[in-house]
């Protein structure tokens, strides 16, 4: 057949085709290169796919922990009002699965609630292990699902893959740079300690000042006498700087240092402290001026005052 005649077929029918009129001829079907694999059973809808649940598998991830009652709530959840948003993944082509970035317990729930098919959102193969790990923690830290040492793993995971300094990793995420190394410190502890916050019998505050203390065995002598008589924050916070006095005071001839006016970054804002005179500019005199003001805040509160 000439070129010329080939082409005068092809535009006939393509004018039969936009009268309305069919061909006796079937319909060539074209197949995707790799569509036995990425594209089996798979429907798409805008910038959504909807994946079947058995061409997914899962990566270790920053959440290690999944409370099987809240699956459960979630997957009966999914059958009465369906999916809200979309689970991240990106296609492995060694293994020819989708890999989740993001959404395991949304995956969890699915297979749970008898699902065939879950939408995703797909991100290109070649993502990096940053971008990824980046993606992960920005939604566990907006849905705030991770115990405080998976969240501290998260942020020195995320840090660490893509060469970023906490200040770095704080704009990410658009919070205070105070709120990214208060977290990080939880990692100084051991392992045993680590295991009671997650159990939740040290809090996050008491964990914080615990990690203040350079000497593991100090760290854990403390973290254990806090477990055993129950020692509140405020408890644990006061006998830390009671084992941390005799340090700060062992130079004698060394003059203590002059601060005219000290800010303090936290999660919450910043607090300002502006000693009267130049006896109280030193680190002892703030640390009096914040407990007298916890005092006075707490006597406020207690009374509901306002102002």
């Amino acid at each position: 057949m000439s070129k010329s005649k080939a082409f005068l077929e092809k535009l006939g029918s393509q004018i039969d085709e936009s009268l309305g009129k069919r061909s006796s001829r079937p319909a060539e079907v074209i197949e995707h290169p790799s569509r036995s694999a990425k594209y089996e059973g798979r429907t798409r809808a805008k910038d959504v796919a909807e994946i079947p649940l058995d061409q997914i598998i899962v990566d270790p991830q920053h959440r290690e922990q999944f409370d099987e009652s809240e699956i459960q709530s979630l997957a009966d959840d999914l059958n009465a009002h369906g999916l809200i948003q979309a689970i991240v993944v990106r296609w492995d082509s060694p293994r020819r699965k989708y890999v989740i970035i993001a959404g395991e317990r949304r995956y969890r729930a699915a297979q749970r609630a008898g699902w065939s098919r879950i939408e995703c959102k797909e991100k290109p193969e070649n993502i990096t292990p940053g971008e990824i790990a980046e993606i992960q923690l920005s939604e566990n830290f907006a849905r705030k699902h991770l115990n405080p040492i998976e969240l501290a793993k998260a942020f020195q995971d995320v840090i660490n893959k893509n060469n970023w300094t906490a200040r770095d990793l704080a704009k990410r995420l658009g919070v205070n740079e105070t709120t990214v190394t208060r977290q990080l410190r939880f990692l100084k502890l051991p392992d045993d300690i680590q295991q009671s916050i997650i159990a939740g019998k040290i809090t996050k505050t008491a964990a914080r000042e615990i990690a203040r203390l350079k000497d593991t065995q100090a760290q854990r002598q403390l973290a254990a006498t806090a477990v055993n008589e129950n020692l509140t924050s405020n408890e644990v916070t006061t006998t830390v700087s009671q084992q941390q006095q005799p340090r700060r005071h062992s130079k004698r001839n060394r003059r203590p240092k002059l601060i005219k006016t000290c800010r303090l970054q936290t999660e919450f804002g910043e607090v300002t402290l502006t000693p009267k005179s130049k006896a109280e500019a030193t680190y002892p005199h703030m640390e009096s001026m914040l407990t007298q003001a916890l005092e006075e805040i707490r006597h406020r509160i207690a009374n509901n005052v306002r102002y």
